[in-house]
């Protein structure tokens, strides 16, 4: 198999999740207009048997605005390249808007808060969901994982005591991780079956196969100074 084309399909997993966090923390989706209100939604929507609270309307409202706001960006992305897939044109899209919310002024969130907060997205969407996915399928991918943690653990360091400091505010990562779960999971299947198509493989179940024999190829392809530098010298301060 090319390995050149492994890596273009790496290189498109590694940045999806940046559109979770670009929207879900955005000061727009702030419930009630305050950063209490926002997190007390926020744990809400992620506690079990909330599809009995009557909140629900709320949490389906803010879902389907960053449903919206992720397709729209796609859409007009595969009108400009229609070539792409529909990850590629997800994937860049999602850095663009990412920097843009980086280099803007607006908003009360630092630009550390916004860096740390598109981290949340791009590690969540490769640590833990895409790990989640292949296990599914019944194929572990712990080499996968293990590639991706070792490159980006500075960032991830940087990020998580971000996310500590942010819990009063906005919740935990784990609770925020857990609400974009309806979010990611679709842009996760997507990603897997044009992966799969590039690879030239039978299935995503093969894709994941791959993704776990050849863990070590996509190292330094996941770090985060390759994938959005942007997004890495936010992080640092740069």
């Amino acid at each position: 198999m090319d390995n050149k084309l492994i890596k273009r399909a790496v290189w498109i997993i590694a940045i999806l999740g940046i559109f979770l966090a670009f929207e879900l923390v955005g000061d727009k989706f702030k419930v009630g207009g305050t950063e209490s209100s926002y997190k007390s939604q926020v744990s809400t929507f992620s506690a079990e048997g909330s599809e009995q609270n009557p909140s629900t309307a709320n949490k389906v409202e803010m879902l389907n605005s960053i449903n919206a706001r992720i397709e729209g960006e796609t859409a007009k992305e595969l009108k400009q390249n229609p070539n792409q897939t529909k990850s590629e044109a997800s994937a860049t899209a999602a850095i663009r808007a990412g920097g843009e919310d980086l280099q803007s002024g607006n908003g009360v969130r630092t630009r550390i808060e916004k860096a740390s907060d598109q981290f949340l997205g791009f590690y969540s969407m490769n640590a833990i969901f895409r790990a989640r996915y292949c296990e599914k399928l019944g194929v572990p991918i712990p080499a996968f994982v293990m590639a991706f943690k070792k490159v980006n653990d500075d960032e991830y360091q940087i990020a998580s005591a971000q996310w500590i400091k942010d819990t009063p505010r906005l919740g935990t990562a784990e609770e925020r991780i857990k609400f974009g779960s309806p979010i990611l999971m679709p842009a996760l299947e997507q990603d897997m079956l044009d992966v799969t198509r590039m690879m030239k493989l039978s299935s995503p179940k093969q894709a994941c196969v791959e993704m776990q024999r050849q863990g070590d190829l996509y190292g330094d392809d996941m770090a985060l100074q390759k994938v959005n530098p942007v997004l890495y010298a936010a992080l640092h301060g740069r």
